[in-house]
């Protein structure tokens, strides 16, 4: 079995692969620069706060492999821009590098322009398909 270290070169040169990747909502250079708990607003309806977390993964739906970039994280889920719409109750896998995939159930996903979806995602939710289970 591959140690998890090595499997970051894997997964980078496969989200290099994937097309369409998304495109980001903002300069690639915000984006990396972003780090620490996201600001809270007053109007918020949130359980838990979230942390900036960012990077790469490969998001494992239905038939296809997608690349992602990931973009929050909290103790119920993680944000993350997709190249496609997604929809509710949709069951994924995310790999990130150096991680054991992670089963996620799709929350929400807001078209912010082409190719630059904003998805939110729930841990834990267990699936039949085994597409799922890389």
């Amino acid at each position: 079995m591959l140690d998890l270290r090595n499997t970051r070169e894997l997964i980078e040169y496969h989200w290099n692969s994937l097309d369409p990747r998304p495109e980001l909502p903002c300069s690639e250079k915000e984006y990396w620069n972003r780090s620490g708990p996201v600001r809270v607003q007053a109007d918020t309806q949130r359980r838990y706060n979230r942390t900036y977390l960012r990077g790469i993964g490969i998001l494992h739906c239905k038939e296809r492999d997608l690349a992602v970039y990931v973009k929050d994280l909290s103790r119920m889920g993680i944000g993350f821009y997709s190249p496609v719409q997604l929809f509710p109750c949709d069951s994924v896998a995310l790999q990130l590098p150096g991680k054991k995939s992670l089963i996620l159930q799709i929350t929400r996903c807001l078209r912010i322009r082409d190719r630059c979806f904003d998805c939110g995602s729930v841990f834990g939710f267990s699936t039949n398909n085994s597409k799922l289970t890389h």
